[in-house]
């Protein structure tokens, strides 16, 4: 997206505060919803004495740190940092845009509850979508960062979870 579209997204959302302050809730209620459901996946597992719970923490904290890795060793800016702009949610980070970390993770997370509460699982990997979509609106990616976080999860899950 180009610096006209992010500052056009912003424009209009603070024109119409009430469609902003929706799309701030909407994501933070997707961020606490993907990373309570988690917590919550892994005690229901526990519980259960299943050992997907050992598969699910393996693979997506594996997931996490050689995504953040790749993220420090590409660094790629922010649309905020590219264009000088305040995001519409705070956020000062520098760099490490691509992919998207929040993105994938939520993905990877959908895909691990995928495998044995498809309904939850799916239901997860929604959210993961919005907030893809939400980050970009809010102005703290750029469109390739959150459908790279999003696509990767997704993958990354597929050969490891299905």
């Amino acid at each position: 997206m180009t610096k006209e579209g992010y500052l056009k997204i912003k424009d209009f959302l603070l024109s119409h505060k009430p469609l902003l302050y929706i799309a701030a809730a909407l994501y933070r209620f997707g961020v606490a919803a993907v990373y309570l459901s988690y917590p919550l996946f892994l005690l229901i597992l526990i519980i259960n004495k299943n050992l997907y719970c050992i598969r699910s923490v393996l693979v997506c904290g594996i997931g996490f740190v050689l995504l953040t890795l790749f993220r420090k060793y590409v660094n790629a800016e922010r649309p905020y940092e590219r264009f000088g702009f305040t995001p519409l949610i705070k956020k000062e980070t520098k760099g490490c845009s691509f992919p998207s970390r929040h993105t994938f993770s939520a993905a990877i997370i959908g895909m691990s509850l995928l495998a044995v509460f498809p309904v939850w699982g799916g239901t997860v990997l929604g959210l993961a979508a919005i907030m893809a979509a939400l980050r970009v609106v809010l102005g703290v990616h750029f469109i390739k960062d959150t459908a790279a976080g999003l696509l990767i999860g997704i993958v990354f899950g597929l050969f490891s979870f299905i």
